[in-house]
């Protein structure tokens, strides 16, 4: 097996994402798609899982990160409108 065949960005990229709730999936993704054979269905299909995987993801971490700005200007109108009513 080459590793140049591998992508190592994926790779990182998945392996960042690994949490306790996840870990046994994406290590078992990972490895299978280390071990078999380049251009072969089983690495398309585990390179297409571990893609599928990472999209999910960023796609989470974005909402996630979207949600909090929210939050936090939700925080700051409050506030403001609290002072606001307050200096009157």
């Amino acid at each position: 097996m080459s590793g140049l065949d591998l992508d190592h960005a994926l790779l990182y990229q998945a392996r960042k994402f690994i949490t306790a709730a996840n870990v046994h999936y994406v290590k078992t993704c990972i490895f299978c798609y280390e071990i078999s054979a380049p251009h072969s269905q089983h690495r398309q299909r585990y390179e297409r899982l571990l893609r599928e995987f990472v999209c999910s993801e960023n796609r989470l971490l974005a909402a996630r990160t979207l949600a909090d700005l929210v939050r936090s200007k939700v925080r700051t109108v409050r506030m403001r409108r609290a002072n606001h009513w307050m200096q009157k």
